[in-house]
């Protein structure tokens, strides 16, 4: 699955025109695991596209569905979009300003590493991240 999903980020990349705004992917399972609130009416997704085009036409600033992130099954089929994702703070994370994350990169970065921390604590690991 992650060969298929960089080779799709990498068209996504590859692709995007001049008013691309950045995408934001979660994979999952189960998204109703996730904590995660549409922000635009769901009954507006359109499945029948291709998923590089569903992606790229969403991408563009001027879609409705730009924001937030959008959810893909494993098998990297269009689940849920434009989803607000908020992931429980880690405690004793500190952020560092230097990295000028945005919204998106944020959130992924604190969920991956509560993930991470979960994950070590499950098999009794001792884990740093950082």
């Amino acid at each position: 699955m992650s060969r298929k999903l960089h080779e799709l980020l990498t068209e996504v990349r590859d692709s995007a025109g001049a008013s691309f705004s950045g995408i934001g992917l979660l994979i999952s399972r189960d998204p109703a695991a996730l904590p995660i609130v549409p922000l635009r009416p769901i009954e507006k997704i359109n499945r029948t596209k291709p998923i590089l085009d569903a992606l790229l036409a969403m991408s563009d600033a001027d879609n409705e569905f730009h924001d937030g992130f959008h959810v893909l099954s494993p098998d990297l089929e269009l689940i849920r979009v434009s989803q607000y994702f908020s992931p429980p703070i880690v405690p004793g994370l500190s952020g560092d300003p230097a990295r000028r994350l945005g919204g998106r990169g944020g959130a992924v970065r604190i969920d991956s590493i509560r993930r991470t921390r979960n994950w070590c604590r499950q098999r009794q690991l001792r884990c740093r991240c950082v």
